[in-house]
């Protein structure tokens, strides 16, 4: 591809600690999957917030026995 630039080092550096020559960042992959893994806990604990209900709407529609009541 023109006018794209390679790499400097390899993705799997990236996320090693410093000490093993890596940068220390987060996987953006592993962030995403923590993030909406803590949204969807966060929705089935009690609480009346609107955002829980729409994501329980939504989710009843590709789900249905999950809208259902215990």
């Amino acid at each position: 591809m023109e006018g794209r630039a390679q790499s400097k080092v390899k993705w799997g550096v990236l996320p090693l600690p410093r000490s093993k020559n890596g940068q220390g960042i987060i996987d953006p992959i592993d962030q995403s999957r923590a993030l909406l893994t803590k949204l969807i806990i966060r929705g089935f604990t009690q609480g009346k917030e609107i955002w829980k209900g729409l994501m329980l709407d939504r989710c009843s529609k590709c789900f249905p026995r999950l809208g259902a009541p215990c």
